[in-house]
């Protein structure tokens, strides 16, 4: 069976590097973080991850202002959401909010799995997982009951958590 994962979070926040990392990690794929794309997503690239007999297709939706309305566009074909924030950055933790609060009012999120990740949290400018965890928990509260969803630590470019979100995501994908 294949599963589609709509990945979601502003610019810079990690989102290709976690699929870089994600691809090494199932598919025994040397990661090179200089290969990753440090400029603003344009189109919506697919990379196609083998993992457990299935595959595991990995939307990557530019995190520009501009395009963050197109985000809803894309919800209805994909079995999960995975929303990545990143730790270091104070002020776009709050607009990173606001995003994905537009996103949950949408009737496409009704029932889709939510994952957020919580990225950079091994730099030392990075917020507390547990603050940012804390602040996000009233839009989760708010999703229908019933609504899968988790909020988890993420190391993108070192690769802490990376196995721990694919395996949710692909759990929860198939429900």
């Amino acid at each position: 069976q294949d599963f589609a994962v709509l990945m979601m979070g502003l610019e810079g926040a990690g989102k290709s590097t976690f699929i870089g990392r994600a691809q090494e990690v199932l598919n025994f794929v040397k990661f090179k973080p200089g290969k990753v794309a440090r400029t603003p997503v344009k189109k919506t690239p697919d990379t196609k991850i083998a993992f457990a007999s299935s595959i595991m297709t990995f939307r990557d939706q530019s995190g520009a202002a501009a395009r963050r309305p197109k985000w809803l566009n894309n919800i209805s074909d994909h079995h999960s959401v995975c929303f990545i924030v990143d730790a270091t950055n104070r002020e776009g933790i709050n607009v990173a909010f606001t995003a994905l609060q537009s996103v949950l009012h949408s009737a496409w999120m009704t029932g889709v799995p939510l994952l957020i990740l919580v990225n950079k949290l091994d730099l030392a400018s990075a917020e507390p997982f547990e603050q940012i965890k804390q602040h996000f928990m009233p839009l989760l509260q708010q999703r229908p009951p019933g609504s899968a969803w988790g909020v988890m630590p993420l190391s993108a470019l070192r690769g802490d958590g990376v196995s721990d979100a694919v395996m949710w995501l692909f759990t929860w994908s198939q429900t």
